[in-house]
């Protein structure tokens, strides 16, 4: 992976984590019981979000990898 790719994969999941960090900050900040609920569930959605993007880079980092050293211990 590009260091360009590899930037942007963190800097979308530092969004999204940033992103579900408000989201639990607006659900403790209110009493309703429905709302708190739709905010954590968006938080959920957001961490998801993510975890999937730093997911992505790890494996593309990794697909990347050069191989062929390993191949010639073997």
């Amino acid at each position: 992976m590009t260091t360009a790719a590899a930037t942007t994969t963190a800097t979308t999941a530092d969004k999204a984590w940033e992103k579900a960090a408000a989201c639990e900050a607006h659900a403790r900040a209110t009493n309703d019981q429905t709302i708190q609920a739709k905010f954590r569930k968006l938080r959920d959605s957001w961490i998801r979000i993510g975890n999937q993007a730093q997911l992505r880079g790890h494996v593309a980092a990794y697909a990347l990898r050069d191989d062929s050293a390993d191949a010639a211990r073997s």
